[in-house]
């Protein structure tokens, strides 16, 4: 449909933000069981999966995309598909996990972006996660002081900023305070792509001292960098 969900140029710099910038301040140091939502090109499994004795779950449902994805991106994989501490299912993840109630250290939403002008109504598949009804049942999943984190669109145009802030209120409505955003630079996205993420019952420092796992892209530096890229402005 000619809308871009993936690109080799900026994998590293999305899927190392997203997943080492919020698990920098969760205690993760015991066989720690991460969610993936979405997350079909499995990049963000293969950063997840750094972690020693990690256990990563993913709901995706479109099984096809997940096979062409594993036979043709492995550049972004890395075989993270093959990997037994990897499971990988194609199901409503409320209908299938819902009673796991404080199982996850963390839960990500990789999402296509909920936006109403790429379908033919008012409905993406990631619609239904944006409530707080659906957000409260996610964060009923998590262990204390877990974290959930979303991509949260492009701020630099307005569509975006009206996504940004309609996400970050959303997670306000669960978490409250302890909820907190980062910026990535992505040219392959149309100059940036902002990220929103909440603490369950934990205040957010955004204290980048050291990262646990190998990166390319992410240091302490580019970590304060995307922080201070956030522009309070687009919440409305």
């Amino acid at each position: 449909d000619g809308v871009l969900q993936v690109s080799e140029y900026d994998t590293e710099r999305y899927h190392e933000a997203m997943a080492h910038i919020p698990l920098s301040e969760v205690d993760i140091s015991s066989d720690p069981k991460f969610l993936i939502v979405g997350g079909g090109d499995g990049a963000l499994a293969h950063e997840l999966l750094k972690y020693n004795s990690a256990k990563v779950y993913q709901f995706d449902i479109d099984a096809e995309v997940c096979a062409a994805a594993k036979e043709h991106l492995s550049v972004l994989h890395h075989g993270s598909f093959d990997n037994s501490r990897f499971h990988l299912y194609h199901t409503d993840v409320f209908k299938t996990r819902s009673e796991h109630a404080h199982e996850y250290d963390a839960i990500f939403l990789d999402l296509t972006d909920d936006r109403y002008e790429v379908t033919d109504g008012d409905y993406t598949p990631a619609t239904g996660f944006l409530t707080t009804a659906s957000l409260l049942n996610l964060k009923s999943w998590l262990k204390p002081g877990g974290t959930i984190v979303i991509q949260a669109d492009n701020p630099d145009f307005e569509v975006g900023r009206k996504e940004y802030s309609m996400i970050h209120s959303v997670f306000t409505s669960c978490f409250g305070e302890n909820v907190s955003s980062f910026v990535i630079p992505s040219i392959t996205y149309g100059s940036s792509l902002a990220f929103v993420y909440g603490r369950d019952g934990v205040p957010i420092a955004q204290e980048f001292n050291k990262f646990i796992v190998d990166r390319k892209w992410l240091t302490s530096a580019t970590a304060n960098a995307c922080v201070a890229l956030v522009d309070e402005k687009w919440i409305a």
